[in-house]
């Protein structure tokens, strides 16, 4: 005996959300799944593609769906002259007793590429069964979805009810519904806006779980610590109910900065152990509304901060944390895009107390008489080419710097002079030295950076005048 899947809620649809496309009754209804008008009509030509039967009841209105083969000329002609002709399934119904079908305005092929698995139609009469008992004011259990015999399969006034035959993945949807709808949770708190506790609702992985106004949307790979809701306005999604990757970053991104302390400290502890969780990939602009978090918000973050790490420095990488810590301070190293986030919200960061060349990872040492000799014989070769302008020659110094990703840096130059590496000072007066000489004499005359017009331009102008 064949089994059907049942949604049944109270009241009596009207004929049209079944047959009319565009059609809706929950568009701009608040907290309401419905939008589009297209979610029903798509549910029924996968039920059709998918060979299953799928009936409607609207009260005591039987609304039945069929195909009729139809011929339709393009308009061109093959290679032989003759008209082509494209065969298709044309989607049909009828109401009541109805012995003559009408056509429904679309064929069988509509939403294929996309509407590919029987789970996203039955999500869509479920979503509007949900929808229905939302606008009459109704708890859940007002509502059921539940496997039914074929001898069940009858009419009831009052009520709108779907039956959908049950195959191996109408059946394993069913048995998803509480991961796939937070409206079938125990817990109604699961329902709240932003970040929700995680629980059994990973269809696959340990990622955070999206949902909008309670209809899953999609998981996120890798691990998260919360799962997400959002209302309408908040996530938007494509007419297959879909969101993107980028979308989905920016709404969690934007609901963990308004987060509640409580949130907020579990996301600190990950970050300065770290864990490696979606909740470190957030965009730091987003989650502070681009540096606009009120003084409530921040407070927030900070009392967060202050539970999980109490005074410390908030670090981006251990150069700063081993200066930070040889300062006397109390560090705490996060990845860089938390860093960020935690700067704009008021935590005090490594840039405060350290100074540029801490900051870098370099230490000032005094020159040698190597550095000395170089940048002497630079200057006078700036100056035979009458290019030094009104700069004084610069003072010069030395430095130590702790390797980045095994690159060592030669030399700068700033406000305060030119300054050579250790390693090239101690060396002799050779090439290296010489020519990390002319670099950094060529910064300090013109103020301009490597590749900048103006620094090329006095390497040019040097080389043309001397030759």
């Amino acid at each position: 005996m064949n089994q059907y899947l049942l949604i049944q809620n109270a009241g009596e649809a009207p004929v049209e959300g079944y047959t009319q496309l565009g059609f809706s009754s929950s568009r701009n209804v608040k907290q309401t799944i419905g939008q589009f008008g297209t979610g029903a009509k798509h549910g029924i030509n996968l039920c059709l593609r998918a060979g299953l039967e799928v009936w409607v009841y609207c009260g005591t209105t039987r609304v039945e769906f069929s195909t009729k083969t139809v011929r339709i000329e393009d308009g061109t002609r093959d290679l032989e002259g003759q008209p082509n002709i494209i065969e298709t399934q044309k989607v049909v119904y009828r109401v009541g007793q109805s012995k003559t079908f009408k056509d429904a305005g679309w064929v069988i092929e509509f939403g294929s590429l996309d509407w590919d698995y029987i789970g996203m139609g039955i999500r869509e009469f479920v979503s509007n069964a949900i929808d229905r008992t939302i606008k009459g004011g109704l708890e859940m259990t007002a509502m059921s979805v539940k496997i039914v015999d074929a001898c069940d399969r009858r009419a009831k006034a009052g009520t709108t009810r779907i039956f959908v035959e049950v195959n191996d993945q109408v059946r394993e949807y069913f048995g998803q519904l509480h991961k796939r709808f937070l409206h079938f949770s125990s817990d109604e708190a699961d329902l709240t806006l932003g970040a929700i506790p995680k629980a059994d609702r990973n269809i696959e992985g340990k990622g955070a779980v999206i949902y909008r106004e309670g209809v899953f949307v999609r998981e996120m790979r890798g691990e998260s610590l919360f799962d997400y809701n959002f209302s309408a306005d908040q996530l938007r999604i494509d007419e297959c109910r879909n969101s993107s990757e980028w979308d989905v970053k920016v709404a969690c991104a934007k609901a963990i900065g308004k987060a509640p302390a409580a949130i907020l400290e579990r996301v600190v502890k990950a970050w300065t152990s770290g864990e490696e969780v979606f909740e470190a990939q957030l965009d730091a602009d987003y989650m502070t509304d681009w540096g606009t978090l009120d003084d409530t918000h921040k407070a927030q973050w900070k009392e967060a901060w202050e539970i999980t790490a109490g005074d410390a420095v908030v670090c981006d990488n251990r150069i700063a944390m081993d200066y930070v810590d040889r300062k006397g301070f109390k560090p705490a190293i996060v990845p860089t895009r938390c860093a960020e986030t935690l700067k704009k919200v008021g935590i005090k960061t490594s840039s405060e107390v350290l100074d540029v060349d801490e900051q870098a990872g370099r230490t000032p040492l005094e020159s040698t008489i190597y550095a000395d000799q170089a940048v002497d014989w630079a200057w006078e070769l700036f100056e035979l080419a009458n290019l030094t302008g009104e700069r004084e020659k610069p003072p010069v110094a030395c430095f130590q710097e702790t390797m980045k990703a095994d690159v060592r840096k030669s030399g700068y130059a700033n406000d305060s002079g030119v300054f050579i590496h250790i390693d090239i000072a101690n060396l002799g007066l050779n090439n290296e030295l010489k020519k990390t000489a002319l670099e950094e004499v060529a910064h300090w005359v013109t103020g301009a950076t490597d590749k900048s017009r103006d620094f090329q331009s006095i390497l040019l102008d040097a080389l043309v005048t001397l030759a």
